[in-house]
């Protein structure tokens, strides 16, 4: 998740600084393609180990309904923010984007999960 989301912000950034049709068609359409599924894929595996087996089946319904959402919103976003910086922006504004998920997915992922030894709960009941 990690990996797709630096390279979205990458492939961005580079598009930010050219303006060449094939370019875009040939490289940055494919790898922003490659990027979403691979993050999505990464998103569900995440999201349904994160959950109790019996709970799978209503987390992912819930991941697909957060994820329609974000699709009727992301344009909106996008609109309000073009039109206010211009479409000749368009490429480093979905950077800046990019790298805020890196950000956030960095610092909820990094976390180490706390285990019984550190917390000294080991074989104790309650």
């Amino acid at each position: 998740l990690i990996l797709s989301l630096a390279a979205a912000a990458l492939n961005s950034w580079i598009e930010w600084h050219h303006r060449i049709f094939p370019v875009y068609f040939l490289v940055h359409l494919p790898v922003g393609a490659v990027g979403k599924s691979v993050a999505r894929a990464c998103l569900s595996s995440l999201f349904s180990a994160a959950v109790p087996l019996a709970d799978v089946g209503l987390a992912l319904s819930v991941l697909n309904v957060c994820q329609s959402a974000v699709s009727i919103i992301a344009p909106l976003y996008g609109g309000m923010l073009l039109g206010h910086a211009g479409i000749a922006s368009q490429p480093i504004i979905a950077s800046a984007n990019y790298c805020i998920l890196l950000l956030l997915s960095y610092a909820v992922l990094a976390k180490p999960a706390v285990s019984a030894a550190t917390t000294g709960l080991e074989g104790k009941k309650c």
